[in-house]
């Protein structure tokens, strides 16, 4: 595409922002390696929509309530297309009855060098960690009720986490402390050659694997150190202080970086100067002789510990007798050794306190502690989990809700479904003050295609679910936080419904569930509906002319999949069908396919702007095919050594049987398939598998070919269990000629050269998951065969391609493909 035709569309649209987009799509796309392909003309790429829709999106996190005003303090996320990043913005709603609806404080957008913004659960402590733009590293601010009361620069560690996997700093009940896991600081490298005449220890080797390089955790931590510390901090003297007495962080040969434990999740115990963690094998346990990649990866060796800092405490309340008020020398520790509780388990994580009270008076209660653990693994990247209760008293640890093999036949129901299993990464914090006065803990689940509040009562372990009178009974909840006296934040979300916010009280949901396990909550207090935050300086629809709810209808599809020989699930499975409001006998409207990746994870139920875009024109169907979350563990374990097979069946069974029961309102000759991750590799199976189906197919980061990705990417354990359905993860090997063999036969590779199809692949040249030379090998393989394709190239994206102008840019892409090749 040259610029003579740039500069014709652009004199020829009266609408800027169509010149706008169509330029950043060329400069992200490698057109000098197109085959044919023209982009559809301006009008049929509604880029208004698009922006409306991604406009609507309502990504909240860090929901904290502060008790002394009564407020929900709350920071959303909005993209920012001409800055190519997202805004932090601060919502603080009243959550009381009397003022729930009252006018509160337009949102405040964050300075984006805070990392960090931390209020106490009283109102009284507010802590900030802002990123520095020189060297100087990091600086914290320390408010007391509205007042600046001190900054300091970080010497002690590196930057310190909050992320939903290794965890968020936290403080104490009385809110003098914080416990919070963090980089530590590395010793600087030098050359073979250097003087080592001066103290300062030095690591050798600036390229030398565990000394001056390190081995990370893979996709999205490629930037963050492998081994993490964990540190206490004071608030009134802002002395730091690192816990030692934690399992071991140094390998046995000396001081490198291959081996140890990481630390993270640390939370305290609501009366006792003790913290509970989680620790992850990084080399020193015996299951990780290579780290493998983290992120969406449950089965990691982790284990739950705990460790007494009352010493530790005590020094860090000391006043300092340094200038800068740090506390520049870690002293010997004197608190008891720490603690495995979970040593048999191979998986456990997510430690969190919880007040239990033995008698209805509640005058006599105890401390336990929850998290979620596996007692016997699994190969899969996911699984169901088990939540395990244990008494610090006793030392006895009990299973409260056990791995689920299949959904059970008896209440409480979803959609018709039997609760299938805990299928949740982590806990967020219990409300542990004693005026709560109630026994359960409340968790947000997948269960089938929808993510659902269950409550657990820790004394007869019974369950229930959580109705909201009020919500869409198609959407997702997601607990956000609890009050102090144990009332519940929740958002509440849907493909065709943005993020809103309700308030559910203490004796609403702990009140008694009716006979088929519902807890049916009747007066539900609607906190916050959000209004569209723009993603653009192009002019956009105006609040007068904005609609929450998109314009197409959700439904649930029920289908029971096809019998294969040697499968252990036959269980029915889920499908998601988005429908355009618009169609009718008289407009029938395309139909595209959309498998999620993992394959262990799950097309749920919750709003995705280009899902919203697309949906506005096309029918979507979201198969939940085997080997999906929120089905059972039977179900999901069916698919190993099955991929490529079982379910590319299930998912043509999910688009025949749309087809065969929506065939007034869609068009059976339009249908079209896009995919990432595994949801790539089906979309390349099927398009050469059922060689005429499928008019156009789009694929982001697809895996093409298993033999060829195993020793490239950070998951080579995935390569093992999705085909052999086994991985010793004591040891590190390649793969036998065997395996390759096996491998090769199960990728979308062997079928390449029945591809008839018009193919668009979207690439993350960062992505440590999937290499990107299994998107090219197809691309390739398809150009060199004359079909029909475009390679989309982003260059600093990684697996995710969720780069605010990347995400843009590619769904934008994918909604002008199908236009070109589905027939008018």
């Amino acid at each position: 595409m040259d610029g003579h035709y740039f500069s014709s569309l652009a004199s020829c649209c009266n609408f800027w922002f169509y010149t706008w987009i169509f330029c950043f799509s060329l400069y992200y796309s490698n057109d000098s390696a197109t085959s044919v392909m023209a982009l559809a003309p301006p009008e049929q790429i509604d880029t208004r929509n698009f922006a409306k829709c991604a406009a609507a999106a309502v990504d909240l996190s860090e929901a904290h309530y502060l008790s002394s005003p009564g407020v929900l303090s709350v920071h959303r996320s909005v993209r920012n297309w001409e800055s190519d990043c997202k805004e932090t913005y601060l919502y603080q709603l009243y959550l009381d009855k009397e003022r729930v609806h009252a006018a509160a404080l337009p949102p405040a957008r964050l300075d984006t060098n805070i990392e960090i913004r931390l209020p106490s659960l009283s109102g009284k402590h507010l802590w900030v960690v802002k990123k520095l733009s020189d060297e100087n590293g990091y600086e914290m601010e320390f408010w007391d009720e509205g007042a600046l009361i001190r900054r300091s620069l970080v010497k002690e560690h590196g930057r310190i986490i909050a992320d939903d996997t290794f965890g968020k700093p936290q403080y104490n009940s009385d809110e003098s402390y914080l416990v919070y896991a963090a980089e530590p600081k590395s010793p600087p490298t030098s050359w073979l050659w250097d003087d080592d005449n001066d103290d300062q220890p030095k690591r050798r080797g600036k390229h030398v694997l565990g000394e001056g390089y390190e081995e990370r955790w893979g996709e999205q931590f490629t930037k963050q150190s492998p081994l993490l510390d964990l540190y206490i901090l004071s608030f009134e003297t802002g002395k730091i202080g690192k816990i030692t007495n934690v399992p071991t962080k140094k390998d046995k040969e000396g001081d490198n970086t291959l081996g140890g434990v990481t630390l993270g999740q640390p939370v305290w115990h609501p009366e006792a100067s003790q913290i509970a963690y989680t620790g992850w094998d990084a080399g020193a346990l015996g299951r990780m002789p290579r780290r493998l990649g983290m992120i969406y990866c449950k089965n990691r060796p982790s284990q739950v510990y705990v460790s007494n800092v009352g010493d530790l405490l005590k020094r860090l309340a000391e006043p300092e007798p340094d200038e800068d008020g740090h506390n520049d020398s870690q002293k010997d520790e004197d608190d008891q050794p720490y603690l495995s509780i979970t040593s048999e388990y191979p998986y456990a994580v997510s430690p969190q306190y919880k007040v239990v009270s033995s008698n209805a008076k509640a005058d006599q209660q105890e401390i336990r502690l929850v998290f979620l653990a596996n007692p016997n693994g699994f190969v899969s990247h996911d699984g169901c989990m088990g939540l395990y209760q244990w008494s610090a008293s006793s030392m006895i640890k009990q299973c409260l809700v056990p791995v689920v093999q299949n959904p059970q036949n008896s209440p409480p129901y979803v959609h018709g479904m039997g609760f299938p299993g805990l299928f949740a990464s982590r806990l967020l914090p219990q409300c542990v003050s004693s005026t709560s006065n109630n026994n359960f803990v409340v968790i947000s689940t997948l269960w089938g295609s929808f993510q659902r509040l269950v409550r657990i009562n820790m004394i007869d372990w019974s369950l229930s679910v959580l109705e909201i009178m009020g919500s869409d009974p198609l959407s997702s909840q997601t607990i956000l936080c609890q009050t102090s006296v144990g009332d519940l934040v929740i958002s509440e979300s849907a493909q065709h419904l943005p993020a809103r916010v309700w308030h559910l009280e203490n004796s609403d949901w702990t009140s008694v569930a009716n006979e088929s396990g519902l807890v049916v909550i009747s007066n539900p207090r609607l906190v916050k509906e959000f209004p569209p935050m723009a993603v653009t300086n192009a002019p956009m629809l105006s609040r007068q002319t904005y609609k929450r709810e998109m314009d197409f209808e959700l439904h649930l599809l029920t289908i029971k999949p096809p019998v294969i020989e040697g499968v252990t699930s036959n269980n029915n499975i889920q499908a998601l069908l988005c429908l355009p409001k618009h169609s009718s006998p008289q407009k029938k409207v395309p139909l595209v396919v959309i498998p999620h990746g993992g394959p262990h994870s799950c097309s749920m139920s919750n709003y995705v702007p280009g899902v919203a875009s697309l949906a506005s024109k096309y029918a979507l169907v979201f198969p939940n095919y085997r080997g999906s979350t929120g089905f059972g563990q039977t179900s999901l374990e069916s698919l190993l050594s099955h991929i490529g097979n079982v379910d590319v069946q299930d998912v043509m069974a999910c688009t025949k049987h749309t087809l065969d029961n929506y065939q007034e309102r869609i068009d059976a000759r339009n249908v079209g398939i896009c995919g990432g991750s595994h949801g790539g590799f089906l979309t390349a199976h099927c398009t050469g598998q059922f060689t005429n189906f499928f008019k156009a197919a789009a694929m982001r980061n697809p895996v093409i070919n298993i033999a060829s990705m195993v020793t490239a990417t950070d998951i080579p354990d995935w390569c093992y269990g999705e085909t052999l359905a086994s991985y010793d993860y004591s040891k590190f090997r390649g793969p036998t000629s065997e395996e390759m063999q096996l491998m090769y036969a199960k990728s979308p590779i062997q079928h390449v050269h029945k591809v008839r199809t018009p193919t668009l692949v979207a690439l993350g040249m960062a992505d440590q998951r999937v290499p990107p030379s299994q998107g090219q090998e197809w691309y390739y393989t398809l150009r060199s065969s004359k079909v029909e394709t475009q390679l989309l190239v982003y260059p600093d994206d990684c697996h995710s391609l969720d780069g605010v102008t990347t995400e843009a840019d590619h769904w934008l892409h994918i909604q002008n493909w199908f236009e070109i090749y589905f027939v008018a």
